[in-house]
């Protein structure tokens, strides 16, 4: 059973960090979730204010752009799954997780097709070029 929280909720849990110095740990224990959840809305709320909390309603359809956009910030900075979503304003770090394990399985690929093209390429023609 997955328990759904309110955008209301979302952001009276993060008045009671901010204001009420309640922990993460204590509003997830009173909200029944895992503490990531929490932590991610905080840093919502921290690049974006009340507009990381409340959300329109429906789908998302984010372009490839800004997707490769997302994945080369997170490789950059070395930020955390969770602090990229924040700051990108991205509601979930699995989403981010996601666009990154099929970053990585294509760059795979593209590697894996390169590396059979100079398997087949004459010796004379160095590969090293096309790496």
């Amino acid at each position: 059973m997955q328990l759904v929280i309110s955008d209301e909720q979302k952001l009276a849990a993060v008045i009671a960090y901010f204001e009420e110095d309640e922990s993460t740990y204590q509003i997830a224990k009173r909200l029944q979730i895992d503490r990531h959840y929490i932590r991610l809305w905080i840093e919502l709320y921290r690049y974006h204010d009340i507009e990381g909390i409340i959300r329109p309603q429906g789908y998302t359809n984010y372009e490839d752009s800004f997707k490769i956009k997302v994945i080369q910030h997170l490789i950059e900075t070395g930020d955390s799954l969770l602090q990229t979503a924040a700051k990108f304003n991205i509601p979930s770090r699995e989403t981010v997780r996601r666009w990154k394990k099929q970053w990585m399985s294509k760059a795979g690929e593209v590697l894996y097709q390169v590396e059979k093209e100079c398997q087949s390429m004459p010796k004379n023609i160095p590969c090293d070029q096309f790496k």
